[in-house]
């Protein structure tokens, strides 16, 4: 079963602040009762919803039971076509539920299943040859000896060095990564580290070179102590208006508007890419591409000592090669009922048939 929900959203970013959750509960109770008295449930969303799909009339389109938040799910599956909600309450803050449409699940036919294997395999297939291509560097790095001595042999690799900093200092990749940074500084120098995951990235470290912990004289550094007070009170400052400007304001647009000022769109990059115009924040990173199109982040985010406020405003998804029907393919598809079916399915073909990358999918993971 499927259902095509709209919502109208009131955000709650701190379920322990009571005075945030007493207007958060005022606002929405107040928007429920002018629905009520039969007040349009779509230009009330316009007009008042803190979701990406206020601009849509609060519509979520169809989605599956298991796709959403249990509390948001119960509701809008149990409520008939047409009724609206009460107040519900999620770790998002306060909803109001209208269900405009219900659909009968369906057995799916190849035409409808195709996009979702291509998908499926598209993702196996760029994963295995990361993995291969991490893996066979790796192996060629150890063999060098270290990273170092690979390098100068390889002119094509890149290695990124970062600046000398303590277990207690936040450097790039290994902000809140206490046990990693620990494994690095008991790591002997010019010794290569495990393939260490961190997120969905993979990296091999070197400690390239250590320097004594020292307590230099004050005077010596006392330029540069109030110059770091100053910049970390600018920043403080520079964040909490744009967390002022965040729960004024929806989005970037009127975010933009209220202070007069245009917003930058970046081009697009990829998840391992710097970020055009703004630099590197893995944390910020990763929250950009977990994000929804239209969807403003929920909190500013600092980086090189600047403070953004980002909404992602668009998603491109690489192209991959067109498949052609077959009968055997078609047939068995269309007793598919389920997700762990399909899946099923996929790993029979993976045991069967040799895997391949296409070209254009290689040019997308990079060589």
């Amino acid at each position: 079963k499927k259902g095509g929900p709209s919502h109208i959203l009131i955000r709650v970013k701190d379920f322990d602040n009571e005075t945030e959750v007493k207007n958060a509960r005022n606002k929405i109770e107040n928007i429920l009762a002018q629905l009520k008295k039969g007040k349009d449930f779509s230009e009330m969303a316009k007009k008042y919803s803190e979701d990406a799909s206020a601009q849509n009339g609060g519509d979520l389109g169809y989605f599956k039971k298991g796709e959403m938040i249990k509390e948001f799910e119960n509701t809008a599956f149990s409520l008939e076509t047409g009724k609206i909600s009460g107040i519900v309450k999620t770790p998002f803050g306060f909803h109001i539920i209208k269900v405009t449409d219900h659909q009968k699940a369906k057995e799916l036919t190849f035409q409808e299943a195709k996009d979702s294997i291509a998908e499926k395999l598209k993702k196996r297939n760029k994963e295995q040859y990361f993995n291969d291509k991490v893996f066979n560097i790796y192996s060629k790095i150890l063999k060098a000896s270290n990273i170092s001595a690979y390098q100068s042999k390889n002119d094509n690799i890149t290695v990124h060095t970062t600046k000398y900093f303590n277990t207690y200092e936040n450097v790039y990749p290994l902000e809140g990564k206490p046990d990693v940074k620990r494994q690095l500084f008991n790591l002997p120098e010019a010794e290569v580290s495990n393939v260490i995951d961190i997120g969905d990235k993979k990296y091999v470290f070197e400690v390239a070179d250590r320097k004594d912990s020292y307590v230099p004289e004050f005077s010596k550094i006392e330029e540069k102590v109030r110059q770091d007070y100053i910049q970390e009170q600018s920043i403080q400052k520079a964040r909490n208006y744009a967390e002022k400007l965040l729960k004024e304001n929806k989005n970037i647009e009127s975010i933009s508007d209220s202070v007069n000022k245009n917003y930058t769109t970046t081009p697009f990059f990829k998840r391992a890419e710097s970020i055009p115009g703004i630099g590197i924040n893995s944390k910020l990173t990763d929250n950009i591409f977990a994000a929804e199109m239209g969807s403003t982040l929920d909190k500013p985010y600092t980086v090189n000592s600047k403070v953004y406020l980002v909404e992602l405003a668009d998603i491109k998804t690489p192209a991959f090669p067109a498949e052609k029907d077959h009968p055997d393919i078609r047939n068995f598809i269309a007793n598919i009922k389920s997700e762990a079916a399909l899946n099923s399915y996929i790993s029979k073909l993976e045991s069967k048939a040799e895997i391949w990358v296409a070209p254009s999918l290689r040019d997308y993971i990079g060589n």
